[in-house]
């Protein structure tokens, strides 16, 4: 969505300044056929092509534009120097709709309906949080442990 997308640079900033932030993505297609299509594609990168692909295709589609299709992310994967015709062989892997699957039911137990959410320690966000809010949880779940 157009706020995870606002989001990804500024989370990626907090972990570069923070340097003791750790992201967990979970694949949460909500807004139709092509957030589904994008979810599985970069869950098969992962089954075809490991964590490391996984990251350079998750980046990727926060900085697509236009719509995505097949054709678009085959040329994707081609633009971060993957394999797209072994992402799309895992594509209709069990294991990518069975992944999809777990993600809503965890979301449904968290009352999570929108994108994107976050998990600051104990605390749960809902929405787009800018970097300087971000950076003002962090320092709060840090002053409170000490």
């Amino acid at each position: 969505c157009g706020y995870c997308r606002r989001a990804h640079p500024e989370v990626a900033d907090l972990m570069e300044f923070d340097g003791d932030i750790r992201v967990i993505v979970k694949e949460f297609p909500i807004l139709g056929e092509q957030s589904l299509l994008a979810s599985r594609f970069a869950i098969a990168t992962r089954i075809a092509l490991g964590d490391d692909a996984y990251v350079s295709v998750h980046n990727a589609l926060m900085e697509m534009r236009g719509d995505v299709s097949e054709p678009a992310l085959m040329v994707l994967a081609g633009e971060v120097g993957l394999d797209g015709a072994a992402i799309m062989a895992s594509i209709d892997d069990p294991l990518v709709m069975q992944t999809i699957e777990y993600n809503h039911a965890l979301a449904q137990r968290m009352a999570i309906s929108g994108t994107p959410s976050f998990v600051f320690g104990d605390q749960m966000v809902r929405g787009y949080v800018p970097l300087d809010g971000m950076q003002q949880i962090v320092a709060g779940l840090r002053a409170d442990a000490d």
